[in-house]
């Protein structure tokens, strides 16, 4: 572990707890701390009706609103900046992992528009912190992938970079042992970057249930196909976010929930896509990913369809690595309305 990741996950501990006396909110955990497991964790929920139309195009002034106000939620902190920097320091290398796939049906229109509209906003806010825009990547797959979603290719000019890592950045020397498996990182999260901002999007998933922040790692490792048994967890999910590159260097836990897939995923079609025009933010995947499921089972039960709840076993299985909380009972979610909060309360 590098001396900032430790810094990251001590330091911002125990500035989380002191940002409770202010936001009465309980604090964010670094991933793996066995606070996690006596406590709870808060989700931050922020909804605005404004920041998209019902065609997909985005408001950027009231996404920034919303994500600065998701923010100062989580940390108690005023001013965005100063909410920023309690997950990211000047020194650090900053990744922001997307969840690109499955757009086929939607490429490049009006209803990807959020994808590049919430980097936009997230880089503007870490190149604050970091002070050059090069020490920003945007990452996935495949760089074909990231056009489709609308984001500009750059391998190597000035600016913020945005690759597909597969084909030509490659994963980096280390295997990991994952049960009686083995894979290898990208090697931008293994050996690139000192810091990581996790980026899913809601989904269902015909084997895991729904992919969240923790499946978005599937799109990190070279074999994502040898870990789909049983719901993604012989083994799956839970082992891939217990090993370092994730556990040591996820900062924070960023949804672009302005869209929902809740059914057919995870493929995006316009059929099954919703329009929730929020963004949830956490310190705590397992958490973020319990009220995932919350939310798109209750869009499913208003249209008739079964809840996902039933095939979703990662989650028990990831708060049993210690990865953080997956009772619902004891997720804290703070509900933010048109950017004026509407109470909080367990999940």
């Amino acid at each position: 572990m590098s001396s900032d990741s430790k810094w990251t996950r001590r330091e911002f501990l125990k500035t989380s707890v002191a940002a409770t006396a202010v936001s009465s909110l309980w604090p964010g955990f670094a991933l793996g701390d066995s606070a996690l497991q006596t406590q709870g964790s808060v989700v931050v929920w922020v909804e605005s009706g404004a920041v998209m139309d019902d065609h997909g195009s985005v408001d950027a002034s009231v996404l920034e609103r919303m994500i600065d106000r998701a923010l100062c939620e989580l940390t108690g902190e005023k001013d965005p900046r100063d909410a920023w920097a309690r997950f990211v320091k000047p020194t650090d290398t900053v990744g922001l992992k997307v969840n690109t796939l499955g757009l086929k049906h939607v490429r490049r229109s009006k209803l990807v528009a959020h994808f590049p509209a919430v980097g936009n906003v997230l880089t503007k806010r870490l190149v604050e912190i970091v002070g050059r825009p090069e020490r920003l990547t945007i990452w996935d797959r495949y760089d074909r992938e990231l056009e489709a979603a609308g984001f500009q290719i750059n391998h190597d000019g000035p600016g913020v970079r945005c690759l597909g890592w597969k084909k030509k950045i490659g994963p980096g020397k280390k295997e990991y042992r994952v049960g009686g498996k083995k894979t290898r990182f990208s090697r931008i999260l293994d050996e690139e970057i000192s810091a990581l901002i996790n980026i899913p999007v809601p989904k269902t998933h015909r084997i895991a249930g729904i992919t969240g922040a923790l499946k978005n790692h599937y799109g990190s490792i070279t074999n994502p196909r040898d870990f789909h048994g049983n719901g993604c967890t012989e083994p799956g999910i839970p082992e891939l976010n217990a090993l370092p590159p994730v556990r040591e260097k996820t900062r924070l836990i960023l949804v672009d929930a302005l869209w929902t897939v809740i059914d057919g995923g995870p493929g995006w079609s316009r059929e099954a896509m919703r329009p929730t025009r929020s963004v949830l933010v956490s310190t705590d995947p397992v958490a973020v990913d319990r009220v995932l499921l919350k939310i798109i089972d209750e869009a499913r039960r208003a249209e008739g369809l079964p809840p996902k709840e039933p095939l979703v076993r990662f989650l028990a299985l990831a708060e049993k690595q210690e990865l953080g909380v997956a009772d619902l009972q004891r997720i804290k979610i703070v509900k933010v309305k048109g950017l004026r909060r509407v109470g909080w309360a367990a999940g």
